[in-house]
């Protein structure tokens, strides 16, 4: 079943669908600790407390990339019909963007919250610089600036423009838009096997074979992120003529240009993020592996 680019999205597939994802985010990230404890060995004795706080945030978001994983393999593989497009969102579209926008929104609250504890702890820090080998400690830094994880601020900027491209694309109805972004989904593969290497390393587990494993699915799923951007970024160039106003079947099919630019300029951050992860994993496994 498709809609018309002049309807809304289905009832039951609007804004309380994207709250019922959220909330499902959030039991789980008070359900993680509990859970955990109970089927990973040494989840308690082998964690900081600190890892333990981070672990609840990427349960979730390993939940979350799970389920937009499946739903990417099930649009690819079973409804996409390249004729939908042109007559708007469908249903199953509407759904996967409405429970992406739930995820987004659980998860720039956590990294929000996470920005402003940082910048609210007056707890001095010892920096460290290394010279010859040796780490010689430098004065206290009462700055809390320096307490500033800007990797999270990246991935908070991500998910929030990210946040306004489901938002603008919902408000315009475009189907070809939202090709586009069932199509980035499929990035989100890489994410459970971001958070197994991460937890297998904390827990001094990288001589495992569970280890090598998933670090090699790791690389394997960053060039297929890698693969996405560059064809997403390649089709949006070769489709531009698409959004210039054209019409079908008598009517307009794409009423505004901003929508275009602004998809465009989200996935060349997309692209450039993905080149900069990329580059640290593929180091981190060249050190490994030495």
């Amino acid at each position: 079943m498709t809609i018309s680019m002049e309807t809304a999205a289905p009832l039951y597939y609007d804004i309380r669908m994207a709250f019922v994802w959220f909330v499902v985010c959030c039991l789980n990230h008070v359900a993680c600790y509990g859970y955990s404890r109970l089927f990973i060995p040494g989840f308690a004795t082998r964690l900081s407390i600190e890892q333990q706080k981070s672990w609840k945030n990427r349960s979730t978001s390993t939940m979350h990339a799970t389920v937009m994983s499946m739903l990417f393999c099930v649009y690819w593989l079973s409804i996409y019909d390249d004729t939908n497009i042109q007559r708007g969102i469908e249903d199953f579209v509407y759904m996967s963007m409405f429970v992406m926008s739930g995820y987004l929104v659980y998860d720039s609250i956590y990294e929000i919250s996470n920005f402003m504890f940082q910048l609210l702890d007056t707890t001095p820090i010892v920096n460290t610089l290394d010279k010859k080998d040796q780490k010689i400690p430098t004065k206290k830094i009462k700055t809390t600036l320096w307490k500033v994880n800007y990797t999270s601020l990246t991935l908070l900027a991500h998910h929030l423009f990210g946040l306004l491209a489901h938002i603008a694309i919902i408000k315009f109805k475009c189907g070809l838009a939202s090709r586009y972004l069932m199509l980035i989904y499929g990035a989100e593969m890489s994410t459970p096997f971001l958070n197994l290497c991460w937890i297998l390393m904390s827990m001094n587990l990288k001589q495992s074979k569970m280890y090598t494993f998933s670090g090699t699915s790791l690389l394997v799923s960053f060039l297929w992120r890698n693969f996405i951007g560059i064809y997403t970024i390649v089709s949006l160039t070769l489709e531009a003529s698409l959004w210039k106003g054209s019409t079908l079947n008598g009517r307009q099919y794409h009423k505004d240009e901003f929508l275009y630019w602004l998809l465009f300029g989200i996935t060349i951050v997309f692209v450039l993020l993905n080149a900069t992860w990329t580059y640290k994993l593929a180091k981190s496994a060249f050190t490994d592996l030495r």
